[in-house]
């Protein structure tokens, strides 16, 4: 049952980070990616990664934080919806409890996922680390197909690592309610718990061959 269980975790991760890989370069994401190519793509990447590392993503105030501006982008919502709102067909373990039944994780728990100001810090600091790994994996296809183009592989911590970060700035900021931009922060967080379809630029891969 524990191997079950760990199996379909496993594949919602690949499922998860798959789909950050394709939306990240579409044209309603909010970070204009879809358009450029060669070394200024190169660039965009880098100061777009910025905002999920220190100092960016640990700045003071609110509305000057590398984090807030990335739950500001379309595609925060986009992965959001497809980590907490998508119906997920059963398998594995679980399909032995709800057969056949499409699964919801907001409907696990909607006390945590419904009927909050926020999502769970662990998952708002999820799907950050999942758009910051897709794009330093996007970072390093360019950096090979641009001949003589180098980067400092240190400069850039792994996505675990910036999960950890994100989780303990997150909490930080979610109790920063005397930060003049507070109130701003929490009406973006708010719509967070209740995406829609509609809400969301929805983003099919191709099937593998």
């Amino acid at each position: 049952m524990l191997v079950m269980a760990i199996k379909w975790i496993s594949q919602f991760i690949y499922d998860t980070a798959r789909v950050a890989d394709w939306a990240i370069a579409h044209h309603e994401a909010g970070f204009g990616l879809h358009d450029i190519f060669g070394p200024v793509l190169q660039a965009k990447l880098e100061t777009l990664l910025e905002n999920f590392l220190h100092p960016k993503s640990n700045r003071l105030p609110i509305n000057q934080n590398g984090l807030v501006w990335f739950f500001r982008s379309k595609f925060s919502k986009t992965l959001a919806w497809h980590v907490v709102f998508r119906k997920i067909r059963s398998k594995g373990a679980l399909a032995h409890s709800t057969p056949h039944v499409p699964l919801v994780v907001a409907d696990l728990e909607p006390d945590l996922f419904k009927n909050a100001p926020h999502l769970p810090e662990a998952t708002l600091a999820y799907v950050a680390s999942s758009c910051y790994g897709a794009l330093l994996r996007e970072l390093d296809i360019v950096m090979i197909n641009n001949h003589g183009s180098s980067y400092d592989p240190s400069r850039y911590p792994s996505p675990t690592t910036v999960h950890t970060n994100a989780l303990e700035m997150l909490r930080m900021l979610l109790q920063l309610d005397d930060d003049p931009g507070y109130l701003e922060f929490m009406d973006i967080m708010r719509p967070f718990c209740n995406l829609a379809v509609r809400d969301v630029t929805r983003v099919v891969c191709p099937r593998k061959k």
